[in-house]
């Protein structure tokens, strides 16, 4: 990079001021009355406990997706060297440092794990005589009549694939171990059942208590150290116009990408997959990473066009700053649709029934008789998470109207919020789980978090005035 002069940039200089008291009252209250509702409606239905439990769990990870977007696209904008973000920039760094307050909003989740009972996650039992007894098995797929009934063959080996076939029973009288029916462990009406079998068991190196909390510590600290170290390396390059700062955060951001691209497996395969310890797949990482990417690039379209209506940013954030935001976003709502029918594609192609039980479970299943109340989330995610907003997006003219963008952005802000729900809730049966306990958690996480974020912000001038790439992303306006 060529050494670039020290400039002063009176034309960027913004800061919150007196907006940053009403945006965090307005924040906090938000998360007031959203906890509110959650704890209300869990009071008074049926199982009120571990559906909140599991709706933190959602909420959780919907409000972490989104700081954890804005670490990558801090990372990525260092790792390419990017000039045309410098202005939007500063939004995703304090979102980025944002993430130590999902320390403090982890601690039911540090809670429920470690208390023992398995209300959200099964393999958090412990460990016991009984849990090594493996019950006999009741076939998903038994026909009609016979659900619940024990077969005489304990033996029996029930196979089941999502092409719409009818369940098979081929009994095996050898000597051989028996076969554990997964289906019919996972789909058991309570937890201590989805413990009470060996496959659980097996993971148990990886599904732990005292690991799980090991992994997170790690991870945590890992989001943290990197979020600071950005935001506040950024923040003194206002004040001192060093450009080593950014030589240092672009030399450091390739081997922090690849850290961060594991950690937030991690994250998926702690918080979402292992509610069902019995499914599996090597691209689910992959999916919570794009729904990820698409909650911040929405977010930060909302800030972005927020602040620049409320006069807090300068004119010099202008349409083409928008525009390319508006591409990012498209960009990546095509590429949780190829990530989320390549994982549904394989799993249906190779028809395991450890793998297509988690997919059963959601609606997404052609077998006869077997299709929940989730199976119209299943296809509305179809629609709203993909071919809306993909076909929305298409146009020019779209990304570059702030209404426009505006509504789009909001839009896939509540479908990945929708996604999340999908993804966790149909554990708790096929009936549908989406009210005020949901949406009520999820509005309180994300008001904590937007409140955060809006600490963060005041703190620092809103444009990096001093990064060597600023005349790049001035430049910007009228290329297009």
């Amino acid at each position: 990079m060529a050494h670039h002069e020290h400039k002063n940039h009176e034309s960027v200089v913004s800061t919150l001021g007196a907006l940053r008291g009403r945006l965090t009252t307005f924040f906090l209250v938000a998360a007031v009355v959203g906890a509110g509702a959650a704890i209300f409606e869990a009071s008074v239905v049926a199982d009120g406990y571990r559906r909140f439990m599991m709706a933190y769990v959602v909420a959780f990870a919907y409000v972490l997706s989104i700081g954890l977007g804005g670490l990558f696209f801090v990372l990525l904008q260092h790792l390419v060297r990017a000039g045309w973000s410098v202005q939007v920039r500063r939004v995703p760094e304090a979102v980025a440092a944002s993430l130590p307050i999902m320390i403090l909003l982890f601690i039911p989740i540090a809670f429920t794990v470690l208390n023992g009972k398995g209300e959200v996650f099964p393999w958090a039992r412990p460990v016991s005589a009984a849990a090594h007894h493996v019950e006999k098995p009741v076939p998903l797929l038994a026909p009609e009549g016979e659900a619940g009934e024990e077969h005489a063959d304990a033996h029996a080996d029930v196979h089941a694939d999502t092409h719409g076939e009818t369940a098979k029973v081929d009994a095996n009288a050898g000597t051989e171990e028996p076969k554990v029916d997964i289906h019919a462990i996972a789909a058991a009406e309570t937890p201590e059942h989805q413990h009470l079998d060996q496959l659980t068991l097996k993971k148990r190196i990886w599904l732990n208590p005292n690991v799980f909390i090991i992994r997170w510590v790690v991870v945590f600290a890992f989001w943290t150290a990197v979020g600071a170290w950005y935001y506040r390396t950024s923040g003194k390059q206002d004040h001192d116009g060093d450009h080593r700062h950014t030589i240092h955060m672009e030399t450091a951001s390739a081997p922090l990408m690849v850290a961060f691209a594991f950690s937030i497996s991690v994250a998926a395969w702690d918080l979402l997959m292992s509610v069902n310890p019995h499914w599996y797949s090597t691209m689910f990482g992959v999916y919570y990473f794009a729904g990820a990417v698409i909650a911040n690039f929405a977010f930060t379209i909302l800030w972005i066009i927020g602040l620049s209506s409320a006069g807090a940013l300068p004119k010099t954030v202008t349409v083409e700053h928008r525009h390319d935001l508006g591409r990012f976003l498209f960009g990546f709502v095509f590429f949780w649709g190829y990530i989320a029918f390549s994982q549904y594609m394989l799993i249906w192609y190779a028809s395991l029934p450890e793998e297509t039980i988690w997919f059963k479970m959601r609606g997404a299943t052609t077998v006869p008789g077997h299709a929940s109340d989730w199976c119209y989330v299943a296809i509305a995610l179809i629609f709203c998470h993909f071919i809306i907003p993909f076909l929305g997006l298409l146009s020019r003219h779209v990304k570059r109207n702030k209404n426009a963008l505006c509504f789009f952005a909001v839009w896939m802000l509540v479908v990945h919020a929708v996604d999340m729900i999908w993804v966790v809730m149909p554990e708790m049966g096929p009936g549908l789980k989406i009210g005020a306990v949901e949406i009520g958690l999820i509005v309180a996480l994300l008001g904590v978090f937007c409140a955060t974020v809006t600490t963060l912000l005041a703190r620092h001038n809103l444009v990096p005035m001093q990064d060597p790439r600023l005349d790049e992303s001035l430049a910007l306006e009228g290329l297009y």
